[in-house]
């Protein structure tokens, strides 16, 4: 969407722009590279807003980004409306949302998980954290497997 006009994609390469809202169907997925080489796959029903160039709205679904190491003084944010903030510096990383939970899976580097209260957490390699509305921010967890075994930048 581009305000409140529906836009057809092309089936190769489409520019989105600042204020444009990505709606995924129930099936597919779609890549996001921008002019870093920073990377976000949307998965099936997957709403995203676009804020600014590094600046995003997870309104729903699974993003798996693959997000370059920044320069000192960029930055990188994902923002779940009514829930956190995650400040992203050169990681690989998963988020899943409802609007009333948001769960983070860290595959390399961390990400800073914030709720709207201002509590923040540092999630680490390997570890995954949840965030909802009803119980807040919660303690990372360790997970059991190798993930950057699964998660293969392509």
């Amino acid at each position: 969407m581009r305000g409140k006009k529906r836009i057809k994609p092309g089936a190769d390469k489409f520019r989105v722009e600042v204020k444009d809202v990505i709606r995924m169907s129930k099936k597919g997925q779609v890549n996001l590279v921008d002019e870093a080489g920073n990377k976000m796959a949307l998965g099936a029903k997957t709403e995203i807003k676009i804020d600014g160039p590094t600046d995003f709205e997870l309104l729903g679904g699974t993003i798996t980004a693959f997000i370059r190491k920044l320069k000192p003084k960029s930055k990188f944010d994902l923002k779940i409306p009514f829930l956190g903030v995650n400040s992203i510096r050169g990681t690989i990383f998963s988020v899943w949302t409802d609007g009333e939970t948001m769960t983070l899976t860290v595959v390399e580097g961390q990400v800073e998980f914030s709720d709207l209260k201002g509590n923040a957490v540092m999630v680490k390699e390997n570890q995954s954290c949840i965030c909802s509305k009803e119980q807040g921010l919660q303690l990372p967890v360790t997970l059991p497997v190798n993930l950057k075994e699964q998660y293969k930048e392509e």
